[in-house]
């Protein structure tokens, strides 16, 4: 299968890395980004972002930016190792201690939450899917786009 493509758009978050511009003189002379910054993320209803942790903010800021709003109906790929480590462990403290599982909580915790937290706020129309295959997680997403390209 021979697939070419081109990227159109692109976005990252770090902190202290707000814009392109940022990230262009990050990648002249790249430095280990620290701190606790946490994307503003105005795009997504105040109700819909305090349910997402700082990680998942991130997401959905780079995804925002990189989406145009008219494009509602493209299939989109999320990749995520492992979902919501912060929920989960405080979960399995929780359970440790006899205390019962939150539906809420567990829904939010799982590796495909981002992407319909994203969905659901955006209304899209379209396909999306949520990968994950461990240390190929990126490379498993690459494939899964590149197959829904192809299509």
């Amino acid at each position: 299968m021979a697939t070419s493509f081109s990227v159109e758009a692109w976005s990252a978050f770090a902190p202290g890395l707000e814009s392109e511009d940022a990230w262009r003189e990050w990648a002249r002379a790249p430095w280990l980004p620290a701190g606790e910054a946490m994307p503003a993320l105005q795009e997504m209803p105040a109700m819909q972002r305090r349910r997402v942790e700082r990680l998942g903010r991130a997401a959905l800021q780079v995804a925002w930016r990189c989406q145009r709003d008219d494009e509602r109906d493209i299939p989109l790929v999320f990749a995520s190792r492992h979902g919501d480590l912060l929920r989960t462990d405080q979960m399995l403290a929780e359970l440790a201690v006899g205390q019962p599982l939150s539906p809420t909580q567990f829904g939010l915790s799982t590796h495909n939450a981002i992407a319909a937290q994203y969905s659901i706020a955006r209304a899209l129309d379209g396909n999306y899917l949520a990968v994950s295959a461990g240390r190929a997680t990126a490379e498993a997403a690459v494939i899964e786009a590149l197959a829904l390209a192809d299509d």
